[in-house]
């Protein structure tokens, strides 16, 4: 049976933030990320600025093909992303 769209996110802290942030937005989901999250780069050097940490994450978003969401366009999954088990798909949700 088809599961209903969900809207999901993730947030991370510590040295592990990158790499689910990325594994986040590959899956379809959304990414919370903020200077209380982690104060390290993901290379290791001091975090300067939430903007920078914000711009690493659409960075990673606009990779892979996501647009990075703007007040006008909210950050919206891409369609047909596999869910969390099987038989799910995403199906674009607006996430409102």
């Amino acid at each position: 049976s088809d599961a209903a769209p969900v809207a999901w996110m993730t947030c991370a802290f510590g040295r592990g933030e990158a790499g689910v942030l990325a594994a986040t937005l590959a899956f379809g989901g959304h990414a919370r990320v903020g200077f209380e999250n982690a104060i390290l780069a993901p290379d290791g050097t001091p975090a300067v600025s939430n903007a920078g940490q914000v711009a690493r994450v659409v960075a990673l978003a606009r990779g892979i093909g996501r647009p990075a969401p703007t007040r006008e366009r909210p950050a919206s999954p891409p369609a047909a992303r596999p869910g969390p088990g099987p038989g799910h798909i995403w199906k674009g949700v607006s996430g409102r």
